[in-house]
């Protein structure tokens, strides 16, 4: 499994999850535009995209989803929540999530967490006994999160009031195993 940020804080978030056949965008808080470049940056094509996760409705979480979604076809998961203030109507197929589904190889564990949104989510992903957890916008540390993020071989957490770590680690992917 591979991870990569295309980048953390109040002027857009997007991160990529990848395995050797599945590609998923978690948020797109970027204009269309600019989330080509950061993907382009990163060696990926949006056509590669198996689907984008929305953690959030917040518009430096979901900024570019529609354009993205729309001009290449790419399916779009979010809590009911999140779709209710997002605004379902916008997109041809919505997928409601609140339970372990998979895109592809990669298996994904929804977190409800707390934040100042309708119905936030954050992720869990496996993929070949391999566990990445993505952490961010977190307004408290609940016992849901604590046992949802257990037992992980890596986790990415957004500090997106600290500006030391806002662009430190964008344009590349780290992979584990």
């Amino acid at each position: 499994m591979r991870f990569a940020s295309l980048g953390s804080g109040s002027r857009g978030n997007g991160s990529i999850v990848a395995s050797q056949t599945t590609a998923v965008l978690v948020d797109c808080g970027f204009s269309y535009k600019e989330a080509l470049t950061r993907l382009r940056r990163l060696g990926l094509d949006p056509g590669e995209l198996d689907g984008i996760l929305v953690t959030h409705e917040h518009s430096d979480h979901v900024s570019g989803v529609e354009a993205l979604s729309a001009k290449h076809g790419i399916p779009v998961y979010a809590s009911r929540g999140t779709w209710i203030e997002v605004g379902v109507d916008k997109f041809e197929k919505p997928i409601y999530i609140n339970d372990l589904f998979s895109i592809g190889d990669i298996d994904i564990r929804p977190i409800t967490v707390p934040h100042d949104a309708r119905e936030p989510l954050q992720f869990v992903f496996s993929c070949r006994g391999v566990r990445l957890g993505i952490l961010s916008d977190l307004g408290s540390i609940s016992q849901r999160v604590v046992e949802g993020y257990r037992d992980l071989d890596a986790i990415s957490v957004e500090f997106n009031h600290d500006g030391i770590f806002e662009n430190a680690c964008r344009w590349r992917f780290w992979a584990f195993e």
